[in-house]
């Protein structure tokens, strides 16, 4: 059986956020965990946050941290932009792949590697199959490996494409200098 309709009241009673709107506590829905409604976890997640802000702030008065002083009087209230970890690459982050940390490009590359990897895992297995119905005398059996092999095949070079294609996009672009020319002077 399922529970009682008034179990299914938020457990903050009166001092529930819709108290005062509905003169009763919220109703907690079917996907709500806790005995509280979400409107109260938010407020509470709030206060906790806001309490935790005032306690670093006088934390940095007693100690006399003046770095987040200066991080306010500079301006920028814009976050700092991470760039990839990658040499030579400066394009910002988009993606995280494990501790990694890179831009698109550089993602696709690795993407398109373990694809490459994973294919020609695959043609390695092909031949061996292959290798093994010559082996047994199954024509049929040979035949249907073979036409394997060659899809097989086929998907490497496709995969060693898209490879070297990523690899070429990955490729860190660098600004083309200016050259001065020199003045002739008469």
């Amino acid at each position: 059986m399922g529970k009682p309709a008034s179990a299914l009241r938020c457990s903050n009673g009166a001092s529930c956020v819709a108290h005062p709107i509905l003169g009763e506590p919220a109703k907690l829905s079917r996907s709500n965990p806790g005995p509280r409604c979400f409107a109260c976890e938010e407020r509470r997640a709030e206060a906790e946050k806001q309490a935790a802000t005032c306690s670093d702030e006088a934390r940095r008065k007693v100690t006399g941290s003046r770095k987040a002083n200066r991080s306010r009087r500079s301006g920028s209230k814009k976050p700092r932009e991470h760039i990839c970890m990658k040499a030579s690459c400066n394009r910002p982050v988009s993606y995280r792949d494990g501790i990694a940390v890179v831009c698109r490009e550089h993602a696709e590359e690795s993407r398109a590697a373990t694809v490459r990897e994973r294919r020609s895992a695959w043609v390695l297995a092909c031949e061996e199959a292959v290798r093994s119905a010559i082996a047994s005398g199954d024509e049929r059996l040979e035949r249907r490996w073979a036409k394997l092999l060659l899809a097989a095949e086929v998907s490497l070079a496709e995969a060693e494409v898209d490879l070297r294609v990523a690899e070429i996009k990955a490729q860190p672009s660098a600004p083309a200098q200016r050259r001065n020319p020199s003045r002739k002077t008469g």
